[in-house]
């Protein structure tokens, strides 16, 4: 090879380079062009049943290029049967092609052209193919979570329960949920308002009936959202007015026709117990007919068991609530469209509500061990109480709701509400006061140990201050009725519209009380040492408000809308006392009943009676901006509010007197969520809100009824006014299946209304008064939580963690009476930090959970250091569901270690072993009857203490209840479904389909779709989930 030049070397690499350079030009001259040819093109549509029109959840969707059929995305629908992809596409033929198990595959094809952008498909319509559903495997887990919009859709079926579990257990299964002993339902700290049944009102707000009476194998789905008003839902314009509920959509099978549920349960103590229980018992049943346009529920339940509503299964201890209860309640309720279907969902005529009534009668034994902070250099005061007391009572409720809806542009809204309720009420306390903690005190104690003894003596320190001995018999009766009007009229498709409401109520009440009072005072050189005190007080009321609301709404621009509003409400409160010192002796007072001497009206106490009337006028004057964009959502606005207030009372020690006051205040509000995609949201929520005092604070009046505890009013209280800020963040992830959730809250209140307490250390008595705290740093609160849910790669292992922290500031007024000066300032700080972490395992036949959970209180009182208190109360354990389907078995055990440290009472501070477990067998045809074995709290450790912590005190306290017992439960099922050409047709499949898999059902005799497969759900796209789980009707 002949050598080159030097300047034949240079122009060869130049040559080189310049066809490279041109191949380069040249490609992204090609890229460019084909760049072009591609467009971002959004594809919608929704996939149903051929035969019945209902929508196909978790059908998968492939999007296929053609003529090669090459894949090119997917997705699967949500729980409304909707899809969405968007891509990038190139001009051409496409196909989507739709498959599901038990259907035959569909298709649908389409065109990409130059002017194509978004492409909105027919339904698309899925026949059932019975070789499919007899030759289906199944393979994956069942979906636990999916998230559309800004609904949390939980599949319920992947949550196992035992067998004849309620709602309220399978509630407490689902991540967020937490449930409070006093039956309150929260989710991410949020308090849920209303339980709905497949978006109707189920029982209006008495969330209990469902949580302790509907099974959980009758739900499919468990919907977590934000309800918006009536105005928001007709106007389609927000007015801040959301509340949290929980809408229950029920199987498909429960929607054919009538169906119920019979649960009978019979035990007994499985402890000696000392309240004369020797035999429990549950009684409940249940008849629904849930179809698309009308529901019908009638409940009917009695128990003696202070019964949760869960029979077994779940973590932590069963049975507990304050002391004995046995309860009955009743109800009926309905909703029902008629007419036409105006809009989606939305008909004509739709009316709904129901009657309820409840009876309990109650007996409760509790003990509680309390201690005042007092000033520095001051010991503080102890107390410890001992009370029996009995409450009879029974309720009856009766609220609708219809609307009409003559056109698509107006609606009438009308909601009628009557309540009755009576009771009857007896209580036997004693309670001592200390000036030094009994507890430290025992070992000088010379007769006995316990300082409600009566001949309690502590040589030592004399700490002993009162003893008091009190008895009292009360009966109450109160009626009111209630309703609500609202007319709302569209006036165009942009949004201009006009909202009228009109409300009112009236109340009329009585409440007679009878108490014997002793008390010896150990201490005191200035008074009696021994006070005996017999009264009567008749307190009748009379009540009654309306109000009016008118609301404009106008369209400014493109998706902005300004809404101004004006309300008028007033509120008249009539209340007396009367007010009668009874002789001492009175025979044992004759407590049966409510019997009085025949002169006992000569004795009436002018100093104690009372005789009021208060009323509200109050103006509410809004403006509000409302931003609606792809991305964000912003509310923003303010409120006037010119408050008169005017109160007129008379009585011995004041002459008739009348007191009018008229106070301003000005309200901020702020609403705003942003959208990052439709699984990750931000929401930021500020609302300011003006209380009045009530008027029993405000009467200038000194009630001594009870020596240990005098009361007095104060007519100078000011209004309150209320800062509340709130930020919630929710993501869900659908490849990692994992769902994270945050908020934070921060609360205060200006003018905040306390109690100014004055104790006096020779008798242990206390004088209580309420005044106003001036600033807005005096009493507020903050907190914040996460929650963190996600099931690892071959999901059927699953972990999550939920972190709640909590900071309350409050401050309040307390000095002894030879105190002199200003009232010290009692500052209260206490943090509060919550963790639990749980981690389960679950394949077709068992699930077991490992849980655990930390509560921290750090309580530091300025006021008095040595009151300082760190308390822990913490638990962990496994539980376990074992189900062989085989013999129809079902097993459940959980057992947890519930300990307690840091509390006053050395006896509250414990390490208690709580084991429950229950054995249930299934037979008869479709396993409609069930029996089952339930044992709870086998090792008998359980006991029912609580703390309450605030700025001038804490009380422990400790009450009866029997945590120790079993029970044998029959449980049957009769399930009416369709008619009964219907049934004989469903007969007639279980001989034509001999060999399809347990838990697929074979076609519905009129061509509808069939029931998920056990533990199924398709592979690959949104909707996969945390496990597995089953449960059929």
């Amino acid at each position: 090879m002949a050598c080159l030049t030097k300047e034949e070397k240079q122009h060869t690499r130049y040559t080189k380079m310049n066809k490279k350079l041109l191949l380069t030009i040249l490609s992204l001259c090609y890229m460019g062009i084909t760049f072009a040819q591609d467009r971002k093109v959004k594809v919608t549509g929704d996939v149903t049943d051929f035969e019945t029109a209902e929508p196909i959840i978790a059908a998968t969707i492939q999007l296929l290029s053609l003529p090669d059929s090459v894949f090119q995305t997917g997705a699967t629908t949500n729980f409304e049967g909707a899809f969405e992809l968007e891509r990038r596409m190139s001009l051409g033929n496409y196909t989507l092609k739709v498959s599901f198990v038990g259907y035959g595959n569909a298709y649908r094809n389409f065109s990409v052209t130059e002017e194509t952008r978004r492409i909105r498909l027919d339904s698309i319509q899925m026949k059932t193919d019975a070789f499919l559903l007899r030759e289906a495997v199944v393979e994956a887990q069942m979906a636990q979570v999916q998230v559309s919009e800004d609904t949390i859709i939980f599949n319920a079926e992947a949550f196992r329960v035992a067998e004849g579990s309620m709602l309220e257990e399978l509630i407490r299964k689902l991540p967020g949920y937490e449930i409070e002993n006093d039956g309150t339902v929260k989710y991410n700290g949020r308090a849920v308002s209303k339980i709905l049944v497949d978006g109707k009102e189920f029982f209006s707000e008495d969330k209990s009936i469902a949580m302790k009476n509907l099974p959980a194998n009758m739900v499919k789905k468990v919907k977590s959202y934000e309800k918006k008003s009536d105005f928001a839902e007709m106007t389609g314009i927000d007015d801040g007015e959301e509340e949290l509920v929980l809408d229950l959509t029920v199987k498909d099978g429960a929607k054919k026709g009538w169906f119920s549920n019979i649960d009978l349960g019979y035990g007994r103590p499985t402890q000696e117990v000392k309240y004369n229980i020797h035999n429990l018992y549950t009684v409940k049943g249940m008849l629904n007919r849930f179809k698309d346009n009308e529901h019908y529920s009638v409940i009917l339940s009695t128990n003696n068991v202070n019964d949760k509503g869960f029979p077994g299964g779940g973590g932590g201890g069963r049975g507990g609530g304050n002391g004995m209860n046995q309860s009955s309640m009743g109800g009926f309720s309905m909703a029902k469209n008629l007419g036409e279907e105006v809009q989606k969902n939305k008909y004509q005529f739709q009316i709904g509500g129901g009657v309820r009534f409840f009876h309990n009668d109650s007996d409760v034994q509790s003990q509680s061990a309390s201690e005042t902070f007092l000033t520095q250099g001051s010991a503080n005061s102890f107390s410890n109480s001992s009370s029996l007391s009995n409450n009879e009572s029974f309720r009856v409720n009766a609220d609708f709701r219809f609307e009409w809806r003559p056109d698509t542009m107006t609606d009438i809204i009308f909601r009628p509400n009557v309540s009755y309720s009576k009771s009857n009420n007896s209580s036997n306390n004693q309670s001592a006061t200390f000036n030094r903690n009994p507890y430290e005190t025992l070992e000088d104690i010379v007769d006995a140990d316990d300082p409600l003894d009566d001949s309690w003596v502590d040589t030592l320190y004399n700490s002993r201050i009162n003893y008091n001995s009190r008895k009292s018999l009360g009966a109450s009766e109160n009626t009111s009725i209630n309703g609500r009007l609202q007319i709302s009229r569209k006036l165009n498709s942009d949004g201009r519209n006009f909202t009228l409401s009109l409300n009112g109520g009236y109340s009329i009440g009585e409440n007679y009380t009878k108490s014997a009072s002793t008390t010896r005072f150990f201490q005191s050189t200035t008074r009696d040492s021994t006070s005996i005190i017999n009264r009567y007080n008749a307190t009748p009321s009379v009540s009654y408000n309306y109000n009016a609301r008118a609301m404009w709404s106008e369209p400014l621009w493109r998706a902005t809308f300004l809404q101004l509003s004006y309300q008028f409400s007033y509120r008249y409160n009539d209340n007396k006392r009367s007010t009668y010192n009874l002789p001492e002796m009175m025979d044992d007072w004759a407590f049966a009943d409510l019997n009085l001497p025949s002169q006992y009206k000569d004795s009436i106490d002018h100093e104690l009676s009372r005789f009021a009337t208060y009323e509200n006028f109050d103006h509410d004057i809004t403006a509000q901006l409302r931003i609606v964009r792809d991305k964000y959502n912003m509310n923003v606005g303010f409120s006037l509010l010119p408050q008169h207030s005017r109160m007129h009372y008379q009585g011995q020690s004041v002459s008739d007197t009348l007191v009018a006051r008229t106070v301003f205040n000005f309200t901020p509000t702020m609403n705003f969520r942003y959208r990052w995609s439709k699984q990750t949201s931000l929401r930021i929520n500020y609302r300011g809100r003006s209380s009045q005092p009530s008027m029993t604070d405000l009467l200038p009046i000194t009630d001594d009824s009870d020596p240990l505890n005098i009361t007095m009013g104060n007519p100078g209280l000011k209004p309150t006014f209320n800062n509340s800020l709130n930020l919630q963040f929710q993501d869900f992830n659908v490849n990692r299946l994992q769902n994270i959730s945050a908020n934070l809250s921060f609360n205060s209140t200006l003018n905040s209304i306390v109690n100014q307490i004055t104790y006096d250390e020779t008798t242990g008595g206390r004088t209580t008064m309420p005044v106003n705290l001036d600033g807005w740093w005096r009493n507020w609160s903050a907190g914040t939580g996460i929650a963190y849910n996600t099931a690892l790669p071959n999901q059927r292992y699953k972990v999550g963690s939920s972190t709640n922290a909590n900071y309350n500031h409050q401050e309040g007024y307390v000095r002894t009476v030879t105190a002199k000066g200003e009232f010290p300032l009692a500052t209260t700080h206490s943090i509060t930090l919550s963790e639990r972490l749980s981690g389960t395992y679950q394949n077709d036949w068992l699930e077991v959970t490992m849980q655990g959970t930390l509560n921290y209180n750090h309580v530091r009182n300025d006021l008095q250091p040595t009151a300082n208190r760190d308390t822990y109360i913490f638990s962990y354990g496994p539980s376990t569901n074992i189900q062989l389907p085989w013999w129809n078995l079902k097993i459940s055990s959980d057992i947890g270690m519930n300990s307690r440290r840091g509390f006053s009472d050395p006896e509250f501070n414990t390490n208690e072993l709580i084991w429950n477990a229950q054995v249930s067998k299934s037979f008869l045809a479709q396993n409609a009857a069930t029996i089952s074995v339930q044992l709870y709290d086998i090792l008998g450790q359980q006991s029912n203490v609580s703390r309450v912590v605030n700025a001038t005190m804490r009380s422990d306290t400790w009450y009866n209840t029997v945590n120790s017992y079993f029970m044998v439960h029959f449980i049957y099922k009769l399930n009416l479904f369709g008619d009964k050409e219907s049934r004989k047709e469903a007969d007639k499949n279980k001989e034509a389909y001999p060999q399809l898999p347990e838990g697929i059902a074979p076609p519905m005799p009129n061509g509808g779709r069939p029931s998920m497969p056990r533990g199924f759900t398709p592979t690959g796209g949104p909707g996969m989930g945390f496990g597995g789980g089953f449960g059929r009707m």
